[in-house]
């Protein structure tokens, strides 16, 4: 089973990141993954999409790359040569300062993932996949002014929602779904505990400990996920 992560939380993070940070020696690697971002109002972006990696912890940093890198990258992605939330970008000699890290200079060296190697939670392509939207509250009490029920209907039930248009965008092939089952791949402990934290079909909340105005969106994300998994009792991918 797997369980796909959508939160939705109400600003993006000031960082606070130091400038000075420790340079990462081998055996050192990521499973790299992108990122879409949308602009909030009252913040300026310097991308709408970046490259994160997530280590063998389930910590996501961002990935720091010169043009030449990301135009790399970037086509790699683009003809199916790298398989973002799989393959792993090899961090010898790269630098950590904060939630970010930045590649030493010349091409990217990207190790293929195996059948049995690590891999996220990505949204598959074709077929049905349970998703579980989470309200994030933070430590002073800020969240989303819509409820759950609102939630809900913009992700799965409105006229224009979410789910139509990712099974649009996918030609019918992709259906995303609040229904939760055995038969989708769920224990029926997963199951019990999904049913006593949702407050509308396929929405949840999660209060953190971090104040949104005062933390990117890494450590925010580590924080969410790490509370979701505690109130759900299992690990989500």
């Amino acid at each position: 089973m797997k369980l796909f992560l959508a939160s939705m939380l109400i600003a993006s993070a000031v960082s606070h990141e130091s400038l000075r940070g420790r340079s990462l020696q081998a055996p050192s690697d990521c499973i790299v993954n992108g990122a879409a971002l949308l602009e909030i109002p009252g913040e300026t972006l310097d991308a709408d999409f970046v490259y994160d990696c997530v280590n063998r912890m389930g910590e996501t940093s961002r990935l720091i790359l010169d043009d030449e890198q990301k135009n790399d990258l970037d086509a790699q992605v683009k003809r199916g040569a790298v398989k973002l939330g799989e393959d792993q970008i090899d961090l010898t000699g790269a630098i950590k300062s904060g939630n970010t890290i930045t590649l030493p200079n010349g091409k990217v060296k990207v190790n293929k993932s195996t059948s049995e190697g690590r891999k996220l939670g990505t949204l598959d392509k074709v077929g049905l996949k349970p998703i579980l939207v989470v309200r994030v509250i933070d430590k002073n009490g800020k969240a989303r002014t819509e409820s759950d029920d609102e939630i809900s209907s913009d992700v799965f039930s409105d006229a224009v929602n979410l789910k139509s248009q990712l099974s649009a965008c996918s030609y019918g092939e992709l259906t995303v779904t609040n229904d939760y089952s055995e038969a989708l791949g769920f224990t029926s402990t997963q199951l019990e505990k999904i049913s006593e934290n949702i407050g509308a079909p396929g929405v949840m909340n999660a209060t953190i400990d971090l104040d949104i105005t005062e933390n990117n969106r890494y450590a925010i994300h580590d924080a969410v996920t790490s509370k979701v998994n505690s109130l759900l009792g299992f690990t989500l991918p």
